[in-house]
């Protein structure tokens, strides 16, 4: 997670200060290199700093099932990654678990038939949905999957290519990559292949001001082993996973360092 790292030092070097819709303030830097993760051999979650996995697992599950409401989220304790978005009555609109569900059997589906379609395509930028979402959204704006041959010439691996319009690299982006890399597992699983690799790339990459005494001490640690990932169980479609279907084994991070979300 080296990468990950480089993106942090090339915000602090090379981003410029800005203002913000939160009102923080940010150093922003624009369009910067592709991160590849290698989905083979570990699992890229950060070690730098501890990361919520659970957590993790139990928003992408969330998006898996198109509902409008952070019930789910709090009959899991968890409630607080969305809580400061929804309204009153606990709905966030047609955001990600709505876009998930309603385009993902057909990204399957098409991955099952055609392999090498250059079409597997899932998009959380609707535009007729954006007016009734509670915020637009930041991440998944274009999710392109690919399917690779190995040596016999048989369609083998998926990777994955996301786009994000907006990373706060500091606190969202490790959760975008983790998040990301565990649907890129769960899709490979339902269509018979095994994860290759994730691209990720960003528009605004940012860290807001009030993150920057922890990112210097992040950059200042060592990377250490990624973990890898466990699903044990294969389940008839994507939507039939539970939380104690997939494990992170072997993580072992930094302390993790507190920073206040900016809404």
């Amino acid at each position: 997670m080296r990468q990950y790292i480089d993106l942090l030092k090339d915000i602090i070097l090379q981003g410029k200060n800005r203002p913000d819709r939160t009102g923080t303030g940010t150093r922003s830097l624009f369009s910067p290199r592709a991160m590849r993760f290698d989905l083979q051999t570990s699992f890229p979650l950060i070690t730098t700093k501890k990361v919520p996995f659970r957590w993790i697992k139990e928003e992408l599950l969330w998006f898996l099932t198109g509902h409008q409401h952070i019930n789910y989220l709090k009959e899991k304790g968890v409630e607080k990654i969305w809580a400061p978005w929804a309204d009153e009555n606990g709905h966030v609109g047609p955001l990600y678990p709505t876009q998930f569900r309603r385009q993902l059997p057909a990204v399957i589906g098409h991955l099952r038939a055609d392999p090498y379609s250059r079409r597997h395509i899932l998009s959380t930028w609707q535009v007729d949905d954006l007016p009734l979402m509670c915020l637009p959204p930041c991440h998944g704006l274009v999710v392109q999957f690919y399917v690779a041959d190995n040596p016999l010439g048989e369609p083998t691996y998926l990777s994955c290519h996301m786009y994000q319009r907006s990373a706060d690299v500091f606190i969202g982006l490790p959760w975008n990559i983790a998040s990301y890399a565990l649907l890129t597992r769960l899709v490979a699983d339902q269509c018979g292949l095994k994860p290759q690799t994730l691209v990720v790339t960003l528009g605004d990459a940012h860290i807001y001001r009030n993150h920057m005494e922890q990112v210097l001490e992040q950059v200042s640690r060592k990377t250490r082993p990624l973990p890898w990932l466990c699903i044990k169980t294969l389940r008839p479609t994507i939507f039939e996973y539970d939380s104690r279907d997939i494990r992170i084994m072997d993580y072992s991070p930094h302390p993790a360092i507190k920073g206040e979300v900016s809404v």
